[in-house]
């Protein structure tokens, strides 16, 4: 290790008009084998003998795709960060957003910056195409409505289905209701743990907008499910365990997930797709929000 001597100059004011001042650096701690590479690292970029500055883009033209796929990478982390809570919060490894508290004292820096941390953490996730747990917003009320018992509530199951099935000439029909509490503009994200096609292929789904005041996952049964109001979207197959459906649910507080067609199908087939719910032993497999 070695101080090292670097000198430059700066144009500036001086007593008699504008000059050129000669400014000495010492700058500690710099190993020498590595000198030439610091120079390199913070010395000015000439091309032709004329200093230039580096844009990340050019302003007068526009964002080009990738650009703008990395400038929304960095708006997520941006909202993820202010998703932390100054009290409160879940403790690792539980899913969603952690004490700020929790960032300061795990940033290894010395002296910790949480913030710089919490975005290399984050950063690093999302480009890798993951979602960092600690951004998802949880979701607690979600359950399944099943026709073939329609006084039944099934609040506590592990999977909540959309589908049918034939039994007797008559149509067996699920339904899952999910409140998006708080309501905005947001994805909702539902892990696909089953699904089933006998003797047809798979359905496409539809979900509609429920009113959130008009169902209790504790009570909501077959007979009392709310009505269900406008289409948010639609939703094609192939439908694949293992992975992610995402709806956008724009203002909607609370849904309702089903079939298109729930007609009476062909006698012994069936099809339906089964989600994770809030009460997965997984809990990175339950239902979540994002931005």
């Amino acid at each position: 290790m070695r101080t090292n001597k670097y000198q430059t100059s700066i144009f500036g004011a001086g007593p008699l008009g504008n000059a050129i001042f000669m400014v000495n650096f010492h700058i500690p701690g710099v190993p020498s084998e590595f000198w030439d590479d610091y120079i390199k690292a913070v010395g000015k970029t000439r091309f032709w003998g004329t200093t230039k500055k580096r844009y990340a883009y050019h302003i007068s033209q526009p964002a080009s795709p990738s650009q703008q796929i990395v400038w929304a990478i960095f708006r997520a982390a941006c909202n993820c960060f202010n998703r932390q809570p100054y009290s409160g919060g879940v403790t690792p490894p539980d899913p969603g957003p952690r004490n700020r508290s929790w960032w300061f004292d795990n940033d290894p820096g010395i002296p910790p910056i949480y913030f710089n941390y919490f975005m290399k953490e984050t950063l690093t996730l999302l480009h890798a195409g993951t979602f960092p747990i600690w951004c998802r917003e949880m979701l607690g009320d979600d359950v399944y409505v099943f026709n073939k018992f329609p006084d039944d509530n099934f609040e506590y199951s592990l999977i909540m289905y959309a589908g049918i099935f034939e039994e007797n000439f008559s149509p067996r029909i699920y339904r899952s209701f999910i409140k998006t509490r708080p309501p905005g503009k947001k994805t909702l994200h539902l892990y696909i743990k089953n699904v089933t096609a006998s003797g047809m292929p798979q359905q496409q789904l539809e979900v509609r907008t429920v009113s959130p005041a008009l169902w209790d996952p504790l009570t909501l049964t077959w007979i009392d499910q709310p009505p269900l109001r406008e289409v948010v979207g639609y939703y094609d197959p192939p439908f694949v365990v293992g992975t992610w459906l995402e709806i956008y649910l724009a203002y909607s507080a609370s849904v309702c997930i089903k079939l298109v067609d729930e007609s009476v199908p062909l006698p012994g087939t069936a099809f339906w797709i089964g989600f994770a719910t809030s009460e997965d032993p997984d809990p990175a497999h339950r239902p979540y929000l994002s931005d």
